[in-house]
């Protein structure tokens, strides 16, 4: 769950001629997605169960990412905003991933 967007040149980089300047960069940013806009979501699919990913949280990923995320960030919080309004709406499941997981739908 991305709630803050990938700056400009991290998605459209490799197809601009020329990097943009990081100001421009940081004022151009993909649309994320906050606590409100996912549960809005959830609503309209009518939705039993989440699972967020938050990407970057698995230690061995820092090296790849150069991110140090701590339980503060925007997106964790935001994270927890979504589980804990679907747990208190009786969601069947919702919980954030991390590295594995097994996920059983339905049936015994």
């Amino acid at each position: 769950m991305e709630c803050i967007g990938a700056p400009l040149s991290w998605v459209y980089g490799p197809l601009l001629p020329k990097l943009p300047e990081r100001k421009h960069c940081q004022t151009r940013r993909s649309k994320g997605s906050d606590a409100d806009a996912a549960l809005s979501l959830l609503d309209a699919v009518q939705s039993e169960r989440v699972y967020i990913y938050a990407i970057g949280r698995e230690p061995w990923l820092q090296y790849f990412m150069a991110l140090e995320p701590e339980d503060d960030d925007a997106y964790i919080r935001e994270i927890g905003k979504v589980l804990a309004a679907c747990q208190s709406k009786g969601f069947a499941d919702a919980r954030r991933l991390y590295g594995k997981d097994d996920i059983h739908l339905g049936g015994e």
